[in-house]
Protein backbone atom coordinates (compact mmCIF):
# COMPACT_ATOMS: atom_id res chain seq x y z
CA UNK A 1 0.00 0.00 0.00
CA UNK A 2 1.04 3.49 -1.22
CA UNK A 3 2.10 6.04 1.29
CA UNK A 4 -1.10 8.29 2.01
CA UNK A 5 0.09 11.97 2.55
CA UNK A 6 -1.73 14.60 4.15
CA UNK A 7 -0.81 18.16 5.36
CA UNK A 8 -3.18 20.86 7.16
CA UNK A 9 -2.38 24.12 8.73
CA UNK A 10 -4.24 25.38 11.89
CA UNK A 11 -4.54 29.13 12.46
CA UNK A 12 -3.90 31.51 15.53
CA UNK A 13 -4.34 28.49 18.07
CA UNK A 14 -3.00 28.70 21.95
CA UNK A 15 -0.28 26.62 21.90
CA UNK A 16 -0.51 26.24 25.95
CA UNK A 17 -3.98 26.43 28.32
CA UNK A 18 -2.32 27.89 30.98
CA UNK A 19 -4.58 26.84 33.72
CA UNK A 20 -3.86 22.89 32.08
CA UNK A 21 -0.52 23.64 31.84
CA UNK A 22 -0.30 24.40 35.48
CA UNK A 23 -2.14 21.24 36.46
CA UNK A 24 -0.21 19.24 34.99
CA UNK A 25 3.05 20.38 36.59
CA UNK A 26 2.07 19.94 39.46
CA UNK A 27 0.72 16.25 38.54
CA UNK A 28 4.20 15.82 37.05
CA UNK A 29 5.87 16.89 40.18
CA UNK A 30 3.80 14.66 42.42
CA UNK A 31 3.93 11.61 40.26
CA UNK A 32 7.47 11.91 39.87
CA UNK A 33 8.17 13.01 43.37
CA UNK A 34 10.35 16.08 42.16
CA UNK A 35 10.50 19.34 42.18
CA UNK A 36 7.92 21.77 40.24
CA UNK A 37 9.06 23.02 37.21
CA UNK A 38 9.95 26.03 36.46
CA UNK A 39 8.80 26.25 33.15
CA UNK A 40 5.61 24.81 31.07
CA UNK A 41 6.60 21.11 29.98
CA UNK A 42 7.88 19.95 27.12
CA UNK A 43 5.39 17.82 26.33
CA UNK A 44 2.80 20.50 27.19
CA UNK A 45 1.43 20.43 22.91
CA UNK A 46 1.10 16.88 24.07
CA UNK A 47 -2.17 18.23 25.41
CA UNK A 48 -3.30 20.24 21.90
CA UNK A 49 -4.21 16.17 20.88
CA UNK A 50 -7.58 16.52 22.14
CA UNK A 51 -8.71 19.85 20.52
CA UNK A 52 -10.91 19.81 18.36
CA UNK A 53 -9.54 21.49 15.64
CA UNK A 54 -6.47 19.56 16.06
CA UNK A 55 -8.71 16.02 16.76
CA UNK A 56 -10.17 16.75 13.07
CA UNK A 57 -6.54 16.12 11.20
CA UNK A 58 -5.54 13.31 13.23
CA UNK A 59 -8.13 10.73 12.33
CA UNK A 60 -5.18 8.93 10.29
CA UNK A 61 -3.83 7.68 13.96
CA UNK A 62 -6.46 5.24 14.05
CA UNK A 63 -5.63 1.79 13.39
CA UNK A 64 -7.33 -0.31 11.00
CA UNK A 65 -10.55 -2.58 12.33
CA UNK A 66 -9.25 -5.75 14.42
CA UNK A 67 -5.60 -4.19 14.66
CA UNK A 68 -3.75 -2.16 17.73
CA UNK A 69 -1.27 0.24 17.73
CA UNK A 70 1.92 0.62 19.38
CA UNK A 71 3.36 3.95 20.01
CA UNK A 72 7.15 3.52 18.41
CA UNK A 73 8.82 7.34 19.31
CA UNK A 74 8.31 10.53 20.34
CA UNK A 75 9.80 13.79 19.30
CA UNK A 76 9.37 17.07 21.45
CA UNK A 77 11.41 19.88 20.56
CA UNK A 78 11.66 23.55 21.00
CA UNK A 79 14.51 26.54 21.09
CA UNK A 80 13.29 28.41 24.24
CA UNK A 81 10.97 28.32 27.22
CA UNK A 82 9.07 30.85 26.47
CA UNK A 83 7.66 29.74 22.84
CA UNK A 84 4.43 28.14 24.46
CA UNK A 85 3.31 30.80 25.42
CA UNK A 86 2.43 32.26 21.91
CA UNK A 87 -0.75 32.13 19.40
CA UNK A 88 0.67 30.44 16.13
CA UNK A 89 -0.35 28.07 13.26
CA UNK A 90 0.56 24.37 13.76
CA UNK A 91 1.29 22.17 10.42
CA UNK A 92 0.50 19.08 10.71
CA UNK A 93 1.49 16.59 8.50
CA UNK A 94 1.22 13.04 8.27
CA UNK A 95 2.45 9.81 6.13
CA UNK A 96 0.53 6.59 6.61
CA UNK A 97 0.61 3.39 4.99
CA UNK A 98 -0.59 0.13 6.19
CA UNK A 99 2.03 -0.63 8.76
CA UNK A 100 1.96 2.55 10.38
CA UNK A 101 1.80 6.93 10.65
CA UNK A 102 3.95 8.89 11.24
CA UNK A 103 2.48 12.50 12.33
CA UNK A 104 4.65 15.85 12.57
CA UNK A 105 3.09 19.34 14.39
CA UNK A 106 5.56 22.45 13.27
CA UNK A 107 4.17 25.24 15.60
CA UNK A 108 5.29 28.53 14.01
CA UNK A 109 7.04 28.65 10.46
CA UNK A 110 8.88 25.21 10.25
CA UNK A 111 8.75 24.20 13.52
CA UNK A 112 10.35 27.81 14.92
CA UNK A 113 8.37 28.03 18.21
CA UNK A 114 8.65 24.18 18.92
CA UNK A 115 7.28 20.92 17.32
CA UNK A 116 6.59 17.19 17.73
CA UNK A 117 6.75 14.33 16.00
CA UNK A 118 4.82 10.88 17.10
CA UNK A 119 5.10 7.45 15.57
CA UNK A 120 2.34 4.91 15.82
CA UNK A 121 3.05 1.37 14.17
CA UNK A 122 -0.13 -1.15 13.42
CA UNK A 123 0.02 -4.35 15.21
CA UNK A 124 -1.89 -7.40 15.04
CA UNK A 125 -2.95 -8.90 18.23
CA UNK A 126 -0.38 -11.56 17.91
CA UNK A 127 2.51 -8.67 17.68
CA UNK A 128 0.73 -6.81 20.74
CA UNK A 129 1.40 -9.99 22.93
CA UNK A 130 4.56 -10.13 21.83
CA UNK A 131 5.78 -6.72 22.66
CA UNK A 132 7.23 -7.09 25.63
CA UNK A 133 10.57 -5.23 25.40
CA UNK A 134 13.91 -6.43 26.95
CA UNK A 135 15.20 -6.57 30.95
CA UNK A 136 17.34 -3.70 31.65
CA UNK A 137 21.04 -5.16 31.67
CA UNK A 138 22.97 -4.09 34.61
CA UNK A 139 26.01 -3.00 32.15
CA UNK A 140 24.26 0.01 31.60
CA UNK A 141 24.05 1.54 34.60
CA UNK A 142 27.25 3.20 35.50
CA UNK A 143 28.67 5.04 38.66
CA UNK A 144 27.41 8.57 37.42
CA UNK A 145 23.84 6.78 36.85
CA UNK A 146 21.34 8.97 39.29
CA UNK A 147 18.49 6.25 39.86
CA UNK A 148 14.82 8.09 40.70
CA UNK A 149 11.92 5.90 41.66
CA UNK A 150 7.94 7.70 40.79
CA UNK A 151 4.77 6.88 42.85
CA UNK A 152 2.96 4.32 42.33
CA UNK A 153 1.08 5.90 38.92
CA UNK A 154 -2.92 4.46 40.11
CA UNK A 155 -5.90 4.67 37.86
CA UNK A 156 -6.81 7.93 39.09
CA UNK A 157 -3.51 9.72 38.33
CA UNK A 158 -4.02 8.01 34.68
CA UNK A 159 -7.48 9.63 34.84
CA UNK A 160 -6.07 13.37 36.14
CA UNK A 161 -3.41 13.04 32.74
CA UNK A 162 -6.27 11.74 30.06
CA UNK A 163 -8.48 14.22 31.31
CA UNK A 164 -6.21 17.33 30.59
CA UNK A 165 -4.91 15.86 27.29
CA UNK A 166 -8.40 14.53 26.07
CA UNK A 167 -7.40 11.27 25.14
CA UNK A 168 -9.92 8.99 25.00
CA UNK A 169 -7.69 5.96 24.14
CA UNK A 170 -9.34 2.96 25.92
CA UNK A 171 -6.24 0.85 26.33
CA UNK A 172 -5.50 3.76 29.12
CA UNK A 173 -8.67 3.10 31.08
CA UNK A 174 -10.55 0.04 30.11
CA UNK A 175 -9.35 -2.86 30.96
CA UNK A 176 -11.39 -4.98 28.60
CA UNK A 177 -10.35 -3.06 25.90
CA UNK A 178 -6.85 -3.49 26.71
CA UNK A 179 -7.14 -6.96 26.77
CA UNK A 180 -8.92 -7.35 23.34
CA UNK A 181 -6.56 -5.45 21.94
CA UNK A 182 -3.33 -8.30 23.54
CA UNK A 183 -2.46 -6.06 26.66
CA UNK A 184 -2.38 -7.79 29.66
CA UNK A 185 -4.08 -4.82 31.13
CA UNK A 186 -4.51 -1.19 30.92
CA UNK A 187 -1.19 0.94 30.32
CA UNK A 188 0.77 4.17 31.28
CA UNK A 189 -0.13 7.07 27.90
CA UNK A 190 3.32 7.30 26.51
CA UNK A 191 3.86 10.74 26.87
CA UNK A 192 3.09 10.80 30.78
CA UNK A 193 6.02 8.75 30.70
CA UNK A 194 7.94 11.58 28.99
CA UNK A 195 6.82 14.17 30.83
CA UNK A 196 7.71 12.54 34.13
CA UNK A 197 11.55 11.75 32.84
CA UNK A 198 11.42 15.73 31.91
CA UNK A 199 10.37 16.52 35.85
CA UNK A 200 13.16 13.96 37.30
CA UNK A 201 16.16 15.11 35.43
CA UNK A 202 15.36 18.84 36.21
CA UNK A 203 15.07 18.12 39.86
CA UNK A 204 18.35 16.53 39.77
CA UNK A 205 20.14 18.92 37.27
CA UNK A 206 18.09 22.18 38.11
CA UNK A 207 20.42 24.65 36.20
CA UNK A 208 19.49 22.66 32.79
CA UNK A 209 16.14 22.55 30.68
CA UNK A 210 15.40 19.92 28.14
CA UNK A 211 15.44 21.58 24.60
CA UNK A 212 14.62 18.14 22.87
CA UNK A 213 13.56 14.94 23.67
CA UNK A 214 13.83 11.50 21.49
CA UNK A 215 11.77 8.86 22.76
CA UNK A 216 11.89 5.04 21.79
CA UNK A 217 9.06 2.78 23.31
CA UNK A 218 10.09 -0.38 24.16
CA UNK A 219 7.32 -1.85 26.79
CA UNK A 220 4.27 -1.42 28.21
CA UNK A 221 3.82 -0.36 31.64
CA UNK A 222 0.87 -1.24 33.74
CA UNK A 223 -1.48 1.15 35.49
CA UNK A 224 -0.39 0.37 39.51
CA UNK A 225 3.15 -0.05 39.28
CA UNK A 226 5.79 2.45 40.00
CA UNK A 227 8.66 3.69 37.15
CA UNK A 228 12.47 3.33 37.87
CA UNK A 229 14.22 6.21 35.93
CA UNK A 230 18.14 5.85 35.16
CA UNK A 231 19.35 9.05 33.97
CA UNK A 232 23.06 8.49 32.41
CA UNK A 233 25.05 11.85 31.81
CA UNK A 234 26.54 11.71 28.16
CA UNK A 235 28.06 15.10 27.62
CA UNK A 236 28.73 18.94 29.65
CA UNK A 237 29.26 21.91 27.72
CA UNK A 238 32.77 23.91 28.16
CA UNK A 239 30.50 25.55 31.53
CA UNK A 240 29.62 22.24 32.92
CA UNK A 241 25.66 22.25 32.37
CA UNK A 242 25.02 19.26 31.32
CA UNK A 243 24.18 18.95 27.50
CA UNK A 244 23.40 15.37 26.85
CA UNK A 245 21.92 12.77 28.67
CA UNK A 246 20.24 9.28 27.94
CA UNK A 247 17.54 8.26 30.26
CA UNK A 248 15.86 4.74 31.16
CA UNK A 249 12.42 3.83 32.20
CA UNK A 250 12.35 0.71 33.92
CA UNK A 251 9.59 -1.50 35.21
CA UNK A 252 8.78 -2.96 38.38
CA UNK A 253 9.72 -6.09 36.59
CA UNK A 254 13.43 -4.50 35.48
CA UNK A 255 12.18 -4.19 31.74
CA UNK A 256 12.94 -1.40 29.32
CA UNK A 257 9.98 0.43 29.24
CA UNK A 258 11.14 3.56 27.25
CA UNK A 259 14.79 5.39 26.38
CA UNK A 260 14.91 9.04 25.49
CA UNK A 261 17.83 10.94 24.91
CA UNK A 262 17.71 14.61 25.73
CA UNK A 263 19.78 17.59 24.78
CA UNK A 264 19.66 19.96 27.30
CA UNK A 265 20.08 24.05 27.50
CA UNK A 266 21.40 26.05 30.71
CA UNK A 267 18.79 27.30 32.90
CA UNK A 268 20.98 30.93 33.30
CA UNK A 269 20.58 34.67 32.06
Amino acid sequence: MADCLGVATISDIALVDKVASSILGELLSRLSKSAPLEFVSLIAPALLLGNTKIAAHTGAMTPPSGMGVIHEFQLFSRPTTHGFTVVSDITIKHRRNSVGVVFDFEVGVEGSVASMQTRLRFVTIEEMVAFKGIRFPLKYSTDHTIWHKSQKIKQADVADYLELARDYNPIHVDYAAARALGLEGVVLPGMLLCGLAESILTTHFCSVWISQMKCRFMAAVPVGQTVNFGIVPRKHDERGFLNLARIFAVTEDNVIAAIMDVTCAPNVS
